[in-house]
């Protein structure tokens, strides 16, 4: 069974984290770490993604190297929700943006019914509340 938890520890860092060997520790990045696993889309312990973790993260760089390997940006987690669900409740704008410009919808709705607007609003992220009603999205009767 492959250790998830060192390529999804990379994505919510940032493409850096560190390897411990013996008392020493070396930098490493995600692209290291990928050659070395050959896995982008695994799934760790709660049914995430990396990429559903740098975007919870706010490390647009990682969703935009991941993206480019061919990992989808619409993969639902364990918990039914997208990148962009993970981006809104943390009030991640520009990977907000980000994603929407390469097509992925603004009301998409989470295995809950829950939408974007939905998680930015909860957590009171009034400018990613802004700019998704600016675009016609509405809260969810749900």
């Amino acid at each position: 069974m492959i250790n998830t938890r060192v390529v999804h520890a990379s994505a919510e860092v940032g493409f850096r984290f560190a390897t411990q060997t013996q008392a020493t520790f070396m930098p490493a990045t995600i692209a290291q770490v990928v050659r070395l696993i050959s896995v982008v889309d695994a799934v760790n312990l709660h049914g995430d993604q990396p990429v559903h973790i740098a975007c919870s993260h706010n490390c647009l760089h990682v969703v935009q190297w991941l993206h480019e390997r061919g990992v989808p940006l619409d993969v639902a987690a364990n918990t039914g929700g997208q990148a962009i669900h993970f981006a809104a409740k943390q009030g991640h704008l520009a990977i907000i943006q980000w994603l929407h410009e390469r097509g992925v919808p603004l009301d998409v709705a989470s295995d809950s019914g829950r939408q974007p607007i939905d998680f930015a609003l909860k957590k009171s992220h009034q400018a990613v509340v802004k700019w998704l009603r600016e675009r016609g999205c509405v809260q969810s009767a749900s």
